[in-house]
């Protein structure tokens, strides 16, 4: 996200500085002309007499200029997302493990340990998710709210329940001072680590048949979520999301596989 605005702040800086180069060239030179026009000196007799529509013209271009590239980053953060895995996957996704296109229009996932997350929707707060899935070996982590690969919620969905997780950072400090650490002032390594927590008291068991391909979706709104398996509503937590916004994606971990298609986010109000 931020390297996309700084581009494109880039680019508006660069269209708009030439635009109002060319219009304070014409308008200095209308000005001049217009002055040697009291001396009975005619030069550029149409920028003589237009320069003031010269540059009148020059600000409104500038200006629609700014509202389109306004409205295209207005459509960065407020337009949903829609997936057939037609195109690459680097291009849309920030993953690490195995992640494949199957075959046309489906995804696997598997040995994917931290996951993967969609490159937008940084600033996602209220959407629903909609995707099909097929668990091929023992669950499906959905991640939402992400801010990265270290820090999101995962909703592991399982053939029998659904079990939520928090993935976090855990600052890492030496039980014992260094050797070489002499005085308190003197500085040492500290290393932060991945770790998960897993909500038991909120894990909901269902009796779905989950053996084949199924439908999934997801409403999040504000600390509110909804999960949905066939139109059945199987999960619902008023009070639970603490990340304010985020990302959506997948994991699995080792062996976990499943495959996924027709992913669809729509951001709500």
């Amino acid at each position: 996200m931020k390297e996309f605005l700084q581009k494109s702040t880039k680019i508006v800086i660069v269209i708009s500085s030439w635009l109002a180069l060319i219009g304070a060239i014409f308008t200095i030179v209308g000005l001049i002309s217009k002055s040697l026009k009291s001396l009975n000196i005619q030069i550029f007799p149409f920028i003589i007499e237009n320069f003031l529509l010269i540059w009148g013209t020059t600000i409104s271009l500038i200006i629609i200029l700014l509202a389109l590239q306004l409205l295209k980053l207005n459509r960065k953060f407020t337009k949903g997302f829609k997936s057939n895995f037609r195109k690459d996957l680097d291009e849309e996704w920030d993953y690490i493990g195995d992640w494949k296109k199957q075959e046309k229009g489906i995804l696997m996932v598997t040995n994917s340990n931290p996951g993967g997350i969609l490159k937008k929707g940084a600033l996602w707060e209220n959407y629903t998710l909609t995707f099909e899935t097929k668990i091929i070996n023992k669950c499906l982590g959905v991640i939402i709210r992400a801010q990265d690969l270290d820090n999101y919620y995962m909703m592991q969905i399982q053939k029998n329940q659904i079990s939520p997780h928090r993935r976090t950072t855990i600052l890492q400090i030496p039980d014992k001072k260094p050797e070489n650490i002499k005085t308190e002032i003197d500085l040492f390594d500290i290393d932060y680590k991945a770790g998960w927590k897993v909500f038991k008291e909120k894990i909901t068991i269902h009796n779905l048949n989950l053996n084949d391909w199924f439908k999934m979706k997801i409403i999040v709104s504000g600390q509110s979520i909804k999960i949905y398996i066939n139109n059945q509503l199987v999960l619902h937590e008023n009070t639970f999301l603490q990340i304010p916004v985020g990302k959506i994606g997948f994991r699995n971990h080792k062996e976990e596989k499943a495959l996924i298609k027709n992913i669809k986010v729509e951001l709500n109000n």
